[in-house]
Order: C-alpha cells, then structure tokens, then sequence
C-alpha cells in the first residue's frame, strides 16, 4: 500500500479510527519496505519526506503505552519532529486551529467529499501525520489536548490578546469533525470550564448534536461555543431541527462556479452568479466569504459571530 497516495492515507485513517493500531502499524512497516526513502533526507521536519514522517508516526505507535511522555510545550515529540498540536501561523486562518484526520471522523460526510479541501492537503506528510495523531490523542489522551491549548492560550501575544478584548478565538475542527458524542461532550466541557475561548466549528455531525440536547439539554451548550452547519452533510433532512438551537449560527455552503478559487479572488461577476445562485436554492440572507478569515467583516469574522450573523447563509465557492 503507498502511503504516499490519498487513498491508502484515508484507508489508514479508519483504521487508526477503529483503533487498531497494530494493523495501522503493520501498514506503516510495509509501506517502508516496499517504499524506501529516498537518499539524503535532511533532518529537518519541513523537508522530510512521507517515509520520514511514516517513521515518525510508528515512533509515536511505539510509545502508546508513554504517549504523556512525547507531550511538551504543545508538542507531540517523535524521533526526528515534532508535531505542533494547535496550528497558529495559516495566513488563510489566523486563530488557533486543530485537526482530526478529514472522513474518518466526519460521520455525516456525504456530498462534500467532492469539494472537501482537506483531502487536497492530505498529501502533505506533515498534516497527514498530524491528524492521524491528533486522532488518536483525541481516543486515547484527550487530557494532552486540553493541556496543550492551555500552553498555546499563555503564550504571551495570546494572553495579551485575551486581555485586551477578553476573548480569544479558536477553530475546532478546521479539518474534520465530532466523531462521537464522547468527542462532542469532551469539547463542550472544556469550552466551559474556559468561557475566554471563544471557538465556532463547521460540522456536518448533526445526530450527535441532536442526540446531546435530548440528553443534556439545549442550554448544556456554552455560550462560547458557535455552529455552522456545513453543507454536503448526508443528513440534510435534520437540518431544520438544528437550525432552531441557540448555538447554531447557520449555513455554510459551498456553491460550484466555472474554476476552483477562493474568496478572495472571486470576480464581482461570479458573485453575482453565487448570490442569484443561493436565492434560486431558497437563502436570503446571503454573505459571501471573502476567503481570509477573520477579516471578512469590521464587526468580526462571521462564521463566528452567533449576533450579527445569526441565520445568515455564508458562502464560499467551492475551493
């Protein structure tokens, strides 16, 4: 199997949902010997290829038994990397951000598994190997994830920040999603327990949510915490349920034009074709992503923003 082509990385990634991790292993081990690396590897983690980084990964299997051991400072150390558990530096996405692996945690993935950008990046080894561990901490040590945003929340540019507005603002799940309600209760808990994160997903997991205002309770959700629902969900028939719940800000759709691009660089006739294109499909209050988060709007980033934005319909084309 080569690791080094999409579909085997998300064959991989349900094994390692399943948690089976000694056939994850065995996976990685063949892949090594009928793949081998390259002469000349450098040894640093950005130029390392996909055998360096599936090395890496089964040091991090090895060690399941230690895996509190591998955790400093937000990282997750391996033999020759590191991996950063919170992303801060996308110039696209300026909030802390973390990641699963993208279709086997998406429970509700249906249509949007033709447009889903995650399984454009999922041929870089370095977030691959990321999620797939990110993945198993979340199964395994969810407590390191907790600890390691805490770090990420002190640093000093986050913790002035927090001190200055109040708030800080966290993406949970920029690929990915709830998997489980484990998942869903763990994340609520903490968002809770720390009201200045402010964090807003995109998720198409909607039996989850729904399952846990039966149980808990529509007002268990904190107020720190705000929905989009995500389109290409295989339970679009639930969608009006969840439109309904305070948490939910609304839609978040992505709508097909002539060429692949992002907001940013939309021509002022493809967003008129999109606007017409979102009214045609029943929305009216329509906002079109500009593409670069946290500056699509002087009052906030509206994905995140349960106030002003309630009910509106964000757009992007798909990317």
């Amino acid at each position: 199997m080569d690791l080094g082509k999409k579909e085997s990385k998300i064959y991989l990634n349900n094994i390692i949902a399943r948690g089976d991790y000694i056939t994850a292993r065995s996976i990685c081990y063949d892949y090594l010997k009928d793949f081998p690396a390259p002469a000349g590897l450098s040894k640093s983690g950005a130029n390392q290829t996909t055998q360096a980084y599936i090395k890496n990964f089964i040091y991090f299997l090895d060690n399941l038994d230690n895996i509190k051991g591998l955790y400093n400072n937000g990282k997750i150390l391996l033999d020759t990397i590191s991996i950063e558990i919170y992303q801060t530096k996308n110039k696209k996405l300026p909030f802390i951000n973390y990641s699963n692996s993208p279709v086997s945690n998406c429970p509700g993935a249906s249509a949007c598994l033709v447009f889903c950008y995650s399984l454009n990046s999922i041929r870089f080894p370095a977030a691959f190997t990321r999620w797939a561990i990110c993945s198993i901490l979340e199964a395994e040590a969810p407590e390191i994830l907790t600890e390691a945003l805490l770090y990420v929340c002190n640093k000093r540019n986050n913790k002035k920040l927090i001190k200055e507005q109040g708030y800080i603002d966290f993406r949970l799940y920029n690929d990915g999603d709830f998997k489980d309600l484990n998942k869903l209760y763990f994340w609520m808990d903490f968002l809770k327990q720390h009201p200045y994160i402010k964090a807003y997903a995109y998720s198409k997991s909607w039996p989850l949510f729904i399952q846990a205002v039966k149980e808990r309770g529509q007002n268990y959700f904190p107020n720190n915490f705000t929905l989009n629902l995500s389109s290409g969900s295989k339970y679009h028939n639930l969608k009006d349920i969840m439109k309904i719940y305070n948490f939910t800000r609304g839609e978040f759709i992505a709508v097909k034009i002539d060429r692949k691009t992002t907001g940013d660089k939309l021509t002022k006739h493809e967003k008129q074709y999109i606007r017409t294109k979102a009214r045609s499909m029943g929305h009216k209050k329509i906002f079109i992503c500009p593409g670069l988060c946290g500056s699509c709007s002087r009052v906030g980033h509206a994905c995140g923003n349960n106030d002003i934005f309630k009910d509106y319909t964000i757009i992007t084309p798909e990317h």
